[in-house]
């Protein structure tokens, strides 16, 4: 018998591998080739807020080099607007350009078709999937913090 700590480890890194590329079929729908499954999940988790990088990597979603290589490339691309911060010259701040909320709203509006297949079963396993999901992570991370 496997172990489920193992397994359920697995089975997080082949459903979010899976969502990489549902995003990039949908950035390929939209003939969008300036920026990533991954760097699309940054603008997905900055949406309508100002956040710096540090809070971006704290949220636990990225790696720290990667995370400042994603942003200085969405940047570059026009997806992010980046601001120094006025107290620590070591941090900055970032928020959607113009590009990147209309890139997002097209994204969620895009996306939202996938949720429509849980939503269509009698039964949505998806949100029980989400309670257990949370669940874990506090444990989890109540283990660590131990």
């Amino acid at each position: 018998m496997k172990n489920t700590c193992i397994e359920v480890s697995i089975l997080g890194i082949k459903l979010h591998k899976l969502f990489l590329d549902i995003i990039k079929v949908e950035l390929d729908i939209l003939n969008t080739t300036d920026i990533n499954s991954i760097q699309v999940l940054t603008l997905i988790s900055v949406g309508d807020s100002t956040v710096t990088i540090g809070e971006l990597i704290s949220k636990g979603h990225y790696m720290g080099s990667n995370a400042s290589y994603n942003v200085k490339k969405m940047v570059d691309n026009g997806y992010l607007i980046q601001t120094p911060s006025k107290r620590d010259k070591r941090a900055s701040y970032v928020k959607l350009s113009t590009k990147g909320k209309n890139l997002f709203e097209t994204l969620k509006n895009g996306l939202s078709k996938y949720t429509t297949v849980f939503e269509q079963t009698k039964e949505n396993h998806l949100k029980d999937c989400i309670e257990n999901i949370k669940k874990i992570n506090l444990s989890w991370k109540s283990i660590l913090s131990s």
